[in-house]
């Protein structure tokens, strides 16, 4: 995120004035040469605004049923983080008994959903018109890798990504007015919208004509989520640093997670950027690199399978080689096996983008791949909550749901 881009609309984006918003984003992304990031200067997101509206009351009508007695407060909405996350772009929502409100001195009522659209609807908002973007941002580490990567790119991608942001926002408002129109109930609700975390949150109220918005000050924090999720993925770690393959011709897919190796494996290095070594090293083939430590950990707490495999491969800092490893599971369980179709989160032509795990299935397994999910390597709680208290540095996790 380039917040210094950010605070030049941001100024805007709260007092609703998209148009001046777009004006200014527009302009500077003018300036850039022509890149694959200048296509979102013809989207309109809007177009989806009453389609959204029905997803939101179909929600809201479910969650009131929930709620029984009291009435739905609020309501926050999220575009998924669509920098990292580019094949699936989606609105999800979250239900209230309160309304907080915009204090930036505490916004951990946010914590308190009572329900998501996920448990409601099964179902997330798939944001349309994008696909050309997602491929742009799908590949910004292959570029990088083979040194095409500008800074005039970089500043295109930037500005591309506030762009997003406020045509996103500009949908949820434009969703609220849709939903006066149509006399919907949760029209007269104040709605909170903004990206995954992402300090900056946006409240719509549609009949008291009271627009604002509040950049958060504290740091975001997660949402509570009770029981629900209790397995996890590795993800990057941006407070540490970031290691990219040395060979510009090395292929990420060289390692296939639910698969065994095509080819003989040969040892590649990678470069730490920034940052110092850690035990966990993001990198920009997305691979799970392990120290010495996390390989030994992860053998103690999960116990050795024999689809496991650790890879030899060397990171480098400036002089400095030392030796990591990577983990490849050579096999995966099937979909139907241990995931809960009804209450995962589904596209409308019934791919499944957020698994939602059956923990009865997966009782004793604490490391695994899943089907069709090739990119992770999903954990127990019981083997996170091991190697966090390890002190093993550089990790980062995802959470998914269970039931």
């Amino acid at each position: 995120m380039n917040f210094d881009f950010a605070e030049k609309i941001n100024q805007y984006l709260e007092k609703m004035d998209f148009a001046k918003a777009l004006e200014i984003a527009y302009a500077e992304l003018q300036k850039v040469p022509e890149t694959d990031f200048h296509a979102i200067m013809g989207v309109r997101l809007t177009a989806q605004a009453e389609e959204l509206a029905d997803w939101i009351d179909g929600f809201y009508r479910k969650a009131s049923v929930k709620k029984k007695n009291k009435k739905v407060k609020a309501l926050y909405f999220e575009i998924n983080a669509f920098d990292i996350n580019t094949d699936v772009w989606f609105i999800e929502g979250f239900a209230f008994g309160k309304d907080g409100g915009l204090d930036p001195e505490d916004m951990d009522w946010l914590c308190d959903y009572f329900t998501d659209s996920g448990e409601e609807t099964n179902t997330a908002i798939v944001v349309e018109k994008l696909e050309k973007l997602q491929t742009a941002f799908s590949e910004i580490e292959k570029k990088k890798k083979k040194k095409q990567w500008t800074e005039e790119m970089q500043t295109a991608r930037d500005w591309c990504e506030q762009i997003i942001i406020a045509k996103f926002m500009e949908l949820m408002r434009e969703a609220h007015l849709t939903a006066k129109r149509k006399e919907y109930a949760w029209a007269q609700i104040p709605i909170y919208f903004t990206e995954h975390d992402y300090d900056f949150v946006v409240k719509s109220e549609v009949l008291e004509g009271k627009p604002t918005a509040k950049p958060k000050t504290t740091t975001p924090k997660k949402r509570k989520t009770s029981t629900k999720k209790y397995f996890f993925s590795f993800i990057q770690n941006d407070d540490y640093g970031f290691a990219e393959a040395f060979d510009d011709d090395l292929d990420p897919v060289t390692v296939f997670q639910g698969f065994p190796l095509q080819e003989k494996w040969q040892k590649p290095l990678f470069i730490l950027e920034d940052g110092e070594f850690a035990d966990f090293v993001s990198n920009d083939c997305r691979w799970i690199i392990c120290s010495q430590k996390l390989k030994d950990a992860i053998a103690l707490h999960a116990g050795a399978t024999p689809d496991m495999q650790w890879l030899s491969a060397d990171v480098k800092n400036n002089d400095e080689v030392r030796q990591y490893y990577v983990c490849l599971i050579t096999s995966f369980l099937k979909i139907d096996d241990v995931v809960n179709k009804e209450k995962s989160k589904v596209l409308k032509d019934g791919t499944i983008c957020s698994p939602c795990f059956d923990a009865q299935k997966l009782d004793g397994i604490h490391i695994f791949v899943l089907e069709d999910f090739n990119n992770e390597i999903f954990i127990s709680s019981a083997l996170k909550t091991a190697l966090q208290e390890d002190g093993l540095t550089g990790l980062k996790f995802e959470e998914w749901n269970c039931v």
